[in-house]
């Protein structure tokens, strides 16, 4: 039996572009871009998955540096559009730390860069989340689902790129109000009173009242929400991934 290693050559050709893909994708993902996550514990982990999902997507019709920078931006593209929906989704935090009058405090859960503890709080959750609830699976299994929808090779069209970020950008916010709607209600009917005690009352010092009111009760509230706020997550997560990748 005569082996040469040129009938090597398209299976190391289509790994590699399967590679330049889901390494921008495990670059930029969710919870794996933070400064805890070692370079290379990303890069280990886009080997393997490649390792795997090269025999599915099959041999590559050509091989050229423009493919490998054109699969490389279709990984980077899926990243990005993942993480503004969780961007989106961690402004739930902000609404929080201004309806409890506890934006001053000031802390940092996944990034080098100062949050307040309650954005802090809100993003170190959802990413626990993503992952307890697997859906970064999910999401895995729709990146190897978009071979279907953008095969290797194929042309990106910017005019949808960008129509695309603009569409889950408007969709991660609606789900950020969704998730907030609670407390924003709450903020008015308590900015409300405040004024109205202000008004009735001149010399009561309504500020130094109300914070630790309006802090007790946030905190009550997101006591009883935070439950509500998995379910709501996972589907929202769940509904994209569906959307996005079928």
């Amino acid at each position: 039996m005569n082996f040469s290693l040129s009938t090597l050559i398209p299976y190391t050709e289509s790994y590699f572009l399967v590679f330049s893909r889901l390494f921008f994708f495990f670059l930029f993902m969710p919870g794996l871009v933070s400064v805890f996550v070692p370079g290379r514990i990303r890069l280990l982990m886009a080997l393997s998955v490649s390792y795997a999902a090269a025999p599915m997507v099959g041999l590559s019709p050509s091989f050229s540096l423009l493919t490998c920078v054109k699969e490389s931006f279709f990984g980077f593209f899926l990243a990005t559009v993942i993480r503004i929906l969780f961007e989106g989704v961690s402004m739930v935090g902000g609404v929080l730390s201004h309806q409890s009058s506890f934006g001053n405090a000031m802390g940092s859960a996944l990034t080098q860069e100062t949050e307040d503890l309650f954005s802090s709080f809100c993003t170190l959750y959802f990413i626990t989340l993503f992952f307890a609830t697997e859906l970064h699976i999910v999401l895995i299994r729709g990146v190897m689902n978009s071979y279907d929808i953008f095969p290797i090779g194929s042309e990106f069209v910017y005019g949808d790129v960008s129509s695309s970020v603009v569409h889950y950008l408007a969709q991660g916010f609606e789900a950020a109000i969704s998730l907030a709607a609670p407390f924003l209600i709450f903020g008015v009917f308590y900015h409300i009173l405040l004024g109205l005690l202000n008004r009735i009352v001149p010399m009561l010092p309504v500020i130094f009242i109300g914070h630790p009111i309006s802090l007790f009760i946030v905190l009550t509230m997101l006591m009883i929400c935070i439950s509500r706020f998995a379910v709501v997550f996972s589907e929202i997560v769940s509904r994209f991934a569906e959307g996005f990748f079928a």
